[in-house]
């Protein structure tokens, strides 16, 4: 909560601390004492709220690795909010033209955020769920594959990649199988392991 009241007062040293921490717990295999994803979540579910104060960020720190993985993540919770929780064949062309514009907002800062750091971790896995989303999935598998040399057993990776193998959107149960079994043999911890079966599989 003290990470988004800095964000929304512009007090940007905060959340670009609190991002790079945690970015270095990523890496590092470690819980951390910020923890990326609520910051990011509990700011993407504004749905563009901030996007005012995410300019002004990226103005002030135009090389932040930070800015550009949050402000990223940000244009893509604003795509999602445009296409809503409908099926495709329920979304209008209107609502799918602004969903797309709001990805090649996210897709340019985060394809920026990969050039910030030397192991861009979290903007890899966003991006390629970006690509999923716009239908590549070569692309996407691409990128996953990019963020598994860094650190095969985030979790992210592999929830990207199971909820993208999943019958709804072109893939199948086997598929969904075949990337759990790579999530296992990438070393992703138990208590996740179970999480992602039951959210996937089992359900």
């Amino acid at each position: 909560l003290a990470v988004r009241r800095a964000f929304f007062a512009h007090r940007f040293e905060i959340p670009e601390l609190a991002l790079t921490l945690a970015h270095d717990d990523h890496l590092n295999g470690r819980s951390g004492k910020f923890a990326a994803g609520r910051i990011i979540d509990s700011i993407q579910d504004t749905q563009l709220a901030g996007i005012d104060a995410c300019a002004d960020w990226l103005r002030q720190m135009p090389d932040s690795y930070a800015a550009h993985w949050l402000c990223g993540a940000m244009w893509e919770g604003g795509a999602w909010a445009a296409r809503s929780k409908k099926f495709s064949s329920e979304v209008s062309a209107a609502r799918f033209a602004i969903m797309n514009e709001r990805l090649q907002r996210s897709n340019a800062l985060l394809e920026k955020a990969v050039t910030l750091t030397p192991e861009p971790l979290e903007a890899l896995v966003l991006l390629a769920a970006n690509r999923y989303l716009d239908g590549d999935k070569t692309g996407a598998e691409a990128l996953l594959e990019r963020a598994e040399e860094i650190r095969p057993d985030y979790v992210a990776i592999h929830r990207t990649r199971l909820n993208y193998a999943q019958p709804k959107w072109g893939g199948s149960e086997e598929r969904v199988l075949a990337a759990f079994e790579r999530a296992k043999q990438a070393g992703v911890s138990g208590d996740k392991l179970l999480d992602m079966e039951d959210a996937f599989i089992v359900r």
